[in-house]
């Protein structure tokens, strides 16, 4: 665990948090301190206490020097991230006590719908009463129908039974990709 202090949060009197240090990180943790000076304490050795230094030109040439294609944002990019992974394991409340945001922020600002998430129901498809999806997004489906008549003054529950005994195609309820 950490003590990570917060100077724009102290203003709402939170000047600091606890957060656990994580598995993925601790790895990378340990060989900077391995290099790290006799008597350094920051991570980051150029911020030396100072949070208002900005680390995003620093950040963005190390990027580059990396020959990654820089990415807007990154460091809400990698919030955003993190808060959608570690969502997938703990409750909102305590992701956002980690983090430091609200689950108003978090709902608003940092939850992502991730491709994993669309593989993961593809898979669960039967399994969860859903329908198995069509080997492709883009592929044009064949639809088929059966036309159901309504009496002219049928009654609401007529038609509710009608319903409830109507049938999806196998095909699905996607809609056609192209003018059929």
């Amino acid at each position: 665990m950490q003590l990570a202090t917060t100077a724009k949060s102290e203003r709402y009197g939170k000047p600091t948090r606890v957060i656990p240090i994580f598995p993925e990180l601790r790895g990378y943790l340990e060989d900077v301190f391995a290099v790290a000076s006799e008597g350094e304490t920051w991570v980051v050795p150029m911020l030396n206490g100072n949070p208002d230094k900005n680390l995003g030109t620093t950040f963005g040439k190390l990027v580059k020097r990396a020959g990654v294609e820089p990415w807007p944002k990154p460091f809400q990019n990698f919030r955003s991230s993190r808060q959608t992974e570690l969502e997938q394991t703990y409750p909102t409340y305590v992701v956002c006590s980690w983090l430091g945001n609200s689950p108003v922020v978090a709902q608003k600002h940092n939850l992502t719908v991730t491709d994993e998430h669309f593989t993961s129901a593809s898979k669960n498809g039967d399994s969860m009463g859903m329908q198995t999806p069509v080997s492709s997004r883009t592929e044009v489906q064949k639809k088929t129908c059966t036309d159901q008549t309504v009496q002219e003054n049928a009654s609401f529950s007529e038609v509710v039974d009608m319903l409830d005994h109507a049938r999806v195609a196998a095909e699905g309820l996607e809609p056609p990709t192209s003018g059929l």
